[in-house]
């Protein structure tokens, strides 16, 4: 994670990959009133969040946290990743 500009309210967003596409926006418009911080990596769904949780958090005092983890939590996959029917 980059470091932050302490004069500045600190945002994190974490998600799938469409908050990879949308951060840069977030980013640009929020320039010089919002240092906004997003994790390189697709943080895909809500179980690979929280099993990264700590990590992208890290020390930092986060005035706010977005999530959107979105439609990777409706895919259902077997236990070797394969997607599956629901059924």
């Amino acid at each position: 994670m980059p470091t932050l500009n302490a004069t500045l309210p600190a945002a994190l967003i974490l998600g799938d990959s469409i908050s990879m596409g949308y951060a840069p926006l977030v980013r640009e418009r929020l320039n010089g009133v919002v240092h906004v911080v997003r994790p390189e990596v697709n943080c895909m769904d809500s179980g690979f969040g929280l099993a990264h949780l700590d990590e992208w958090l890290g020390e930092t005092p986060w005035d706010v946290i977005h999530f959107n983890f979105g439609l990777h939590d409706l895919k259902y996959l077997a236990s070797d990743g394969r997607y599956v029917s629901p059924e």
